[in-house]
C-alpha cells in the first residue's frame, strides 16, 4: 500500500454505510465507475516519505479527526477546533497530487532564481581573485550539471518542505478567521468528494471580501466558509441548488478522481466534463 494522499478517515465519510470501507470511484476519461476499499484508493506508491506520512497522521490528521466527528455529529465548533481542521485543510490543499503539479509549475522560476544567484556570486568571487577563475569556471559548470540532473529532486524538496502547516501560516490564519457555515443535504441529495477536495477561486484566493471556501466535509455534511458577519456559525438545510453548485465546484478542481457513495450517471458526466460554470453561493 502506497502513501495515502487523502486520508481514509476522511474517505469514510462518503461511503454508503458507516460499517463499510468500499467507495465508488469515477476517473476522468473512463466511463462508468468502480468500487474499490478506501485503503486502496487515494494513494501512490512512494508519494512521500514515511517520516512525512507518520507527520501527517499524528500532527495533522488525527487532531482534526476529532473535529470531523463532531461535525459528523451536528456539533459546535470552539475556535481551536476551526484552527485544528484550517490547518487539516491547507495541508490537504498542499499534499494532493496537484499541489505537487502546481509546485512543479512554479517550481523552475524558483529554481533559476537560487541558482542564478549562486552564479552571480561565483562570478563575482572570481573578479575578485583572478588567480582562481579557472577554480570558478570548474564551479560554475558543475552547477549548471547539478541544475540539469537534479532538477525533479529540487521539486520534491520544494513541495514537501512547503506541506506542513507553519510553512504557510498566513493562510491557516485566514481560513480560520473566516465565518463557517455547514450545510446539510437533503436526504434525496449527498455531497461527493474528490482527490483534491478543497475549493476557493484561485484568481481571488481566500482574504477578499467576496472569498468563498467550500469543503466537503461528509456525504451529508459540507463546509463554507466566507467573510460575513451576519450569518451565525452553524449547521444549515441546504437548498437542493446549493448541494449542485458545492458538486460542481469539488469537480472542477479534481485531478483524475471523484468518490461518492453511490454510483449515478450524473458523477459520470462531472468527472468527464472540460468546463464549469461555477457561482457564488450567498
Amino acid at each position: 500500500m502506497g502513501n495515502h494522499y487523502i486520508p481514509q478517515f476522511y474517505l469514510k465519510g462518503f461511503t454508503e454505510a458507516p460499517d463499510e470501507d468500499l467507495i465508488w470511484a469515477y476517473r476522468k476519461g473512463d466511463e462508468g465507475a468502480f468500487k474499490v476499499s478506501i485503503r486502496k484508493i487515494a494513494q501512490e506508491n512512494y508519494f512521500y516519505s514515511q517520516d512525512m506520512e507518520q507527520y501527517l497522521a499524528n500532527e495533522v490528521e488525527n487532531p482534526a479527526n476529532k473535529v470531523l466527528r463532531k461535525i459528523r455529529e451536528l456539533q459546535a465548533l470552539t475556535w481551536e477546533d476551526k484552527v485544528t481542521l484550517s490547518k487539516y485543510m491547507m495541508v490537504m490543499w498542499k499534499r494532493v497530487p496537484q499541489g505537487k503539479i502546481w509546485v512543479k509549475k512554479k517550481a523552475p522560476e524558483i529554481i533559476d532564481q537560487v541558482f542564478d544567484r549562486i552564479d552571480r556570486e561565483l562570478v563575482e568571487l572570481g573578479n575578485l581573485y583572478p588567480s582562481k577563475i579557472d577554480m570558478v569556471e570548474k564551479r560554475r559548470k558543475e552547477l549548471r550539471k547539478l541544475r540539469d540532473t537534479k532538477e525533479k529532486d529540487f521539486i520534491y524538496d520544494i513541495w514537501a518542505d512547503n506541506i506542513p502547516p507553519d510553512k504557510t501560516p498566513q493562510s491557516v490564519d485566514v481560513l480560520s478567521h473566516m465565518t463557517w457555515r455547514f450545510f446539510i443535504a437533503g436526504n434525496a441529495q449527498y455531497f461527493i468528494t474528490s482527490d483534491n477536495p478543497l475549493f476557493f477561486f484561485q484568481w481571488m484566493g481566500i482574504g477578499k471580501e467576496k472569498s468563498e471556501v467550500t469543503f466537503p466535509i461528509t456525504k451529508n455534511i459540507a463546509l463554507q466558509a466566507i467573510w460575513r458577519t451576519d450569518i451565525v456559525e452553524s449547521f444549515f438545510q441546504a437548498h437542493n441548488q446549493v448541494v449542485k453548485e458545492i458538486n460542481r465546484r469539488t469537480a472542477s478542481i479534481s485531478t483524475k478522481f471523484l468518490y461518492s457513495p453511490y454510483t449515478e450517471d450524473w458523477i459520470q458526466k462531472l468527472v468527464n466534463k472540460s468546463t464549469f460554470r461555477l457561482n457564488r453561493i450567498v
